[in-house]
């Protein structure tokens, strides 16, 4: 049904490239969700990260997580996370994939206007 021979490639193309901008994601979420945080809880109290991350969600304002009581002996040591080369590593590699799949997604939002609009003019 549809004419345009370079609007049919790009429709075909589409699903393959939304699948590769996913694989992308979830691997930066592999990275993030493991040696990531592994490391950082090595080094940072969890109440730490609570407060840092205690702000309303816009899916989920009604969620709140409450610090845990302070314990002297849970201590956060930033310095000592930032001397670890390991750490600093992971740090770079989760920035790197954050940059790239923040441009893929960017790229697929540029293609997907420029399908509607194919398919506009192929309408009109």
């Amino acid at each position: 049904m549809i004419s345009n021979q370079t609007l049919k490639e790009v429709l075909i193309e589409w699903p393959g490239d939304v699948s590769d901008m996913i694989e992308d994601e979830v691997n930066q979420d592999v990275l993030y969700q493991g040696r990531y945080l592994d490391m950082l809880g090595k080094y940072v109290s969890w109440n730490d990260l609570v407060e840092v991350f205690s702000f309303p969600r816009a899916r989920f304002d009604k969620i709140a997580v409450e610090k845990l009581p302070d314990n002297p002996i849970v201590k956060s040591d930033y310095s000592a996370l930032l001397a670890n080369m390991e750490f600093l590593d992971v740090l770079n590699r989760r920035a790197t994939t954050c940059m790239i799949t923040n441009q893929e997604t960017e790229m697929l939002i540029e293609k997907v206007n420029e399908i509607i609009q194919m398919i506009d003019r192929e309408l009109k």
